[in-house]
This record gives structure tokens, C-alpha cells and sequence, in this order.
């Protein structure tokens, strides 16, 4: 089994491969983040709710329009 440190670093590994293959497509890096955040929207389920999955998703939701906004804004001081 895995530990913390390696899961974590296994899934920098894959986050990063994800977003070298989207760059080399020519797709936007805003899919890698978009499709983690549509999956965890998609797979929410109230019956598999426990304490650490609610800490989750708090945390998920609460911070998504925090990133929106720093997207948004990243976005737009890169264009000048």
C-alpha cells in the first residue's frame, strides 16, 4: 500500500503527464482542472456521505469560485 507521500506524488506524476499530452494536442490546460472538477460534481451522492468525504466536498466547493476568479484573472493579465 501507498503512502500519503507517494499518492501524492503519483498523482503530481499523472497531472503532469495529463498536462503535457493536452499541451502537445494543442487543448486547453483549463480541461485538467474542468474535468476534476465536473467528475467530483458528477459523483456526488448523499448516501456515501461520511465526515471525511463532507470535508471534501467543502472544501471543493468553497474553493472552486476562488480558482474561477484566479483562472479568470491569470487569464487576463496574461493577455495584456
Amino acid at each position: 500500500m501507498k503512502t500519503e507521500i507517494g499518492k501524492i506524488e503519483s498523482w503530481k506524476n499523472n497531472n503532469n503527464f495529463f498536462k503535457k499530452f493536452l499541451k502537445e494536442n494543442n487543448l486547453s490546460s483549463l480541461y485538467s482542472t474542468g474535468s476534476y472538477h465536473f467528475l467530483l460534481y458528477k459523483i456526488f451522492r448523499i448516501k456515501d456521505m461520511n465526515y471525511n468525504l463532507f470535508i471534501v466536498y467543502l472544501k471543493f466547493y468553497l474553493f472552486t469560485p476562488i480558482l474561477i476568479c484566479k483562472k479568470i484573472l491569470n487569464f487576463l493579465n496574461f493577455k495584456k
